[in-house]
């Protein structure tokens, strides 16, 4: 058996000095000019919560208010109250929420356990369309019991390998390796050392011709000073003839024979031949010094054909990454897409590319009134929250509006397939009347004026032509700011 809210009860709470509302019908709408109090009912069964105290929640010139919600369970009756004080600093303070149930005060924790009554909707109109995207969608995987949990963890897996790899590709940047072919320089070093060796062999020729010559010029040197000795032995001979006549004709003999000696062309004076140049190796030189460079920079092609051999590597994992990523959203889509198939709440699904989408339209553009339609939809899934539910600012769902799709006849219809009560708001004026099904009430400056109905009124079909003739009257809300706005 459901705790449903039969009563509120309100006192010097905004603009309102004192409200009684019975909840005995499924539909309950409060219509009337800006700043009149219609959306402080709703604010004040948010207080109740433990909303948040606002500017101006005390009615001015009074010291205390009160908010107090009844509710049945079966036989069993209680409420949940909340009152709120000036205090002698002039700040207004709420005092802890009573809670009882069946003549009995509750204890304990007893603002979760009033809280825990209402759904998140109740305490935020916006609830849903307030959300994040990724917010959005959380949500409504949860609503339709989708766990991919183990598909997003291989998402973010292959995502964040796939982020290093871009970074560690990147950090090789361009590389262009350009092939570098190695000098044979044991061969050019054996070239030159035949070079040096024949240079050699030439050397030692020459050396030993020089030395031939050498002794050959020596053997001159002597004959020739020995001719020139001959003249003056002559003369002597000659002075001495008488003693030396015998040795004369010897001495002209070994004249005549040396100097026939000197005269030929074989025994002439030779000169040195010069040595051969010394062994040009500076060609080959260079070309060893060209070798160490080449093998520098061959090493260093090596280098850049090992790096590039390992960028292609993971360029090759990334690839295999963003694949696993791909296919895992593929399935992770395909699962979203057959659970949005089952959603229980019309118009709600999941695009192809995962974003969460109402009657085709993403999150970010549907309208206000689909935002309101949706979370008041949304809000239906929830626990029964009392057996109500709160829509603030109704006029922008263009009730009853000409062949608008959710004419107030379906919210009633929804509120009673739903055992709960939906409590409206909405800006402008109507002679519409109250029904059996809803309630319809002006609210001016606080105060509530039920709409009673005429006999031949006491319909919902009748009801909905009069707020169709309302709705066309309704004007756009004034651009200066409320003084006392719970939903802002």
């Amino acid at each position: 058996m459901r705790t449903r809210a039969t009563r509120l009860v309100i006192q010097n709470l905004g603009i309102i000095p004192d409200m009684d509302i019975p909840i005995d019908k499924p539909l309950l709408f409060f219509f009337g000019g800006c700043l009149q109090g219609k959306s402080t009912i709703l604010y004040a069964i948010q207080f109740l919560a433990g909303g948040a105290l606002r500017d101006g929640i005390l009615r001015a010139g009074q010291m205390s208010g009160l908010v107090r919600l009844e509710t049945a369970r079966g036989e069993a009756r209680g409420s949940v109250e909340r009152t709120l004080y000036k205090g002698r600093d002039g700040k207004v303070r709420a005092r802890p929420i009573t809670y009882v149930i069946d003549g009995m005060v509750q204890r304990g924790n007893v603002a979760k356990a009033v809280a825990e009554l209402f759904s998140p909707f109740q305490l935020n109109q916006r609830y849903f369309t307030d959300m994040t995207a990724v917010g959005k969608l959380a949500f409504l995987l949860d609503l339709l019991d989708v766990d991919t949990t183990e598909i997003d963890a291989g998402i973010l897996k292959a995502e964040t390998r796939a982020v290093a790899l871009r970074a560690e590709i990147k950090a090789y940047g361009d590389i262009v390796p350009v092939q570098v072919k190695l000098l044979d320089v044991g061969a050019l070093r054996a070239d030159r050392e035949r070079v040096v060796a024949a240079a050699q062999v030439a050397a030692r020729a020459v050396t030993d011709a020089n030395a031939e010559i050498a002794k050959h010029n020596h053997t001159r040197a002597k004959v020739f000073a020995s001719a020139e000795d001959l003249p003056n032995s002559i003369a002597s001979i000659r002075t001495q003839i008488d003693t030396l006549r015998g040795h004369l004709a010897e001495a002209e003999e070994a004249l005549k024979d040396k100097t026939a000696w000197l005269a030929t062309p074989a025994n002439a004076e030779q000169a040195k031949t010069s040595g051969p140049p010394p062994a040009d190796t500076s060609a080959i030189d260079e070309q060893i010094s060209d070798a160490k460079a080449v093998a520098v920079r061959h090493e260093q092609y090596l280098g850049k054909l090992a790096r590039l051999e390992e960028k292609e590597q993971k360029q090759a994992s990334l690839k295999l990454e963003e694949r696993a990523a791909r296919d895992a959203r593929k399935t992770r889509l395909a699962s979203l897409s057959e659970a949005s198939e089952t959603c229980p709440i019309k118009g709600l699904s999941i695009g192809q590319d995962g974003e969460v989408l109402y009657d085709g339209t993403t999150m970010s553009m549907i309208s206000d009134s689909q935002g309101m339609e949706l979370s008041s939809r949304i809000q239906g899934m929830y626990p029964d929250g009392l057996g109500i539910e709160l829509i603030d600012r109704g006029e922008s769902l263009g009730i009853c509006a000409p062949g608008y799709r959710h004419p107030i006849s379906e919210l009633v219809e929804r509120a009673k397939a739903d055992f709960r009560t939906i409590l409206i708001t909405g800006v402008g004026e109507t002679d519409a009347r109250t029904t059996d099904n809803v309630g319809v009430f002006r609210v001016t400056r606080g105060e509530l004026a039920e709409m009673i109905a005429a006999a031949d009124l006491r319909h919902d079909h009748a009801l909905a032509d009069d707020l169709t003739e309302a709705a066309a009257r309704l004007g756009p809300e004034p651009d200066d700011p409320p003084e006392f706005d719970p939903f802002i």
